[in-house]
């Protein structure tokens, strides 16, 4: 994001991650009507063993994105 602000380039963000600097007018928004866009999610974690709550939304995360 800080390199699409200074100029340096273009990016693909989510709408939750531009928001702020859409807002104050630092970026603009390009809308690409048509495009089939696929892309990788990744779950990120801390090291060692994961609480039970953790677990159970990775769980549904992985089910929620696999239908």
């Amino acid at each position: 994001m800080n390199a699409v602000e200074g100029g340096l380039g273009v990016a693909m963000l989510s709408g939750y991650v531009a928001e702020k600097a859409l807002a104050a007018g630092t970026i603009s928004r390009i809308d690409l009507v048509g495009a089939p866009i696929t892309r990788p999610f990744y779950t990120v974690v801390p090291k060692g063993t994961p609480t039970r709550a953790a677990s159970a939304f990775r769980a549904y995360l992985h089910s929620a994105l696999e239908g």
